[in-house]
């Protein structure tokens, strides 16, 4: 078996998304199913093509040119990229697996090629109000591919509300290496840990917003690179300032880390936040706190379980919020039990060889329908 997974974004990693697909990679790779990684370069589109290995992974560079700065991606259909043409490649693999449904770039100018297809939607919340409102980019997205992939049972209601049928969604977790991401005796207790790019959905305008609710002084420590929302970026980086001086809180941003890093602070950490506003909080970044016995606080993804492995709070709702990050930064019994709860519920439901086992039986699902 020979996949190859398509992602607009890839190296290096900006986020969950491009983590996940990384780490799927290796996984698969490491179990004797070789897995290429196809994306988008958009430092000349006159270059040709262009093959890399990155950790040991073959990457397939595509130049082309990005319609991002044009800022319409939903009058050109969610399709961001105008790319070098590329489909005679993927005539080698016998699956295609697209990642991230925040664009249609790869399944769009692939559609005429006649392999089995997985789609695996990273941000089907956000993405389904804008899909909704387009009907030629609903129509790409359902078409697209012969089984879709989502990381919650929660989130199976925004693919079945677009028209895909049920039998055709399956639910897969993403996988979090247990043995990377583990507790160490590290722990802070004032430590606040915020792990997302920034962005409006995440919330982190709403975690500063909460501190000014805070009594108990702590460290909110933020890792993150800017996104493509700049106005929103800059907006946060005022805000910070503007919170650092009017409150009692130390508040530290250190952009975007290489990963043995963020184990490192994970670990350290008394409590990672997640105030995602859409009420679906960081599949990634919650799994790999929990791993490393971190409780999460969060407004809700099917992982996090409130009072038992973290605890859940309203999305937009800076008080409420407060009160969570108060109870918890000065119960440490809580806290701990939390932690530990929540390492044994990654352990058992989402290490990497329950979740690529999942993955290879969808493989194997769809190189039968495709044979029969």
């Amino acid at each position: 078996m020979k996949v190859l997974m398509l992602t607009p974004f890839y190296y290096p990693p900006i986020g969950g998304a491009e983590v996940a697909t990384e780490q799927l990679a290796l996984q698969l790779n490491a179990r004797n199913i070789i897995t290429d990684v196809m994306t988008f370069t958009s430092n000349s589109f006159l270059k040709p093509i262009s093959t890399v290995k990155i950790k040991g992974i073959r990457v397939i560079q595509v130049p082309a040119i990005n319609l991002r700065p044009l800022k319409f991606p939903e009058l050109i259909f969610q399709v961001s990229f105008f790319p070098r043409i590329f489909v005679e490649l993927l005539k080698d693999y016998d699956i295609l697996h697209f990642q991230n449904d925040i664009d249609l770039t790869f399944p769009l100018f692939s559609r005429r090629v006649a392999k089995p297809k997985v789609f695996h939607c990273r941000c089907p919340a956000p993405m389904f109000r804008l899909y909704q409102r387009n009907p030629v980019s609903q129509r790409l997205f359902r078409n697209s591919a012969d089984i879709f992939i989502v990381i919650s049972e929660e989130l199976v209601k925004y693919i079945v509300n677009l028209k895909i049928p049920k039998e055709n969604v399956r639910v897969v977790p993403n996988g979090i290496d247990t043995s990377l991401f583990k507790p160490s005796a590290k722990k802070a207790e004032d430590i606040l840990l915020f792990v997302g790019r920034l962005e409006p959905v995440k919330g982190l305008h709403v975690l500063l917003e909460a501190l000014n609710h805070v009594k108990t002084r702590v460290k909110l420590v933020i890792i993150g690179g800017r996104s493509w929302h700049q106005e929103y970026s800059d907006y946060i980086l005022n805000l910070i300032e503007q919170t650092k001086n009017k409150s009692v809180h130390e508040i530290i941003y250190l952009g975007q880390l290489k990963r043995n890093q963020i184990v490192e602070w994970y670990q350290k950490a008394s409590i990672h936040v997640r105030p995602d506003t859409n009420g679906i909080s960081g599949g990634n970044t919650a799994l790999e706190a929990m791993a490393c016995a971190t409780p999460v606080i969060g407004t809700g993804n099917g992982i996090i379980k409130d009072k038992l492995n973290g605890v859940i709070v309203p999305p937009n709702n800076a008080v409420e919020l407060a009160k969570a990050i108060e109870f918890l930064i000065n119960n440490n019994r809580v806290r701990r039990k939390l932690g530990e709860n929540a390492r044994k519920f990654v352990e058992k439901y989402y290490s990497f060889d329950v979740v690529i086992e999942k993955i290879i039986q969808i493989y194997n699902e769809i190189l039968g329908k495709h044979k029969n």
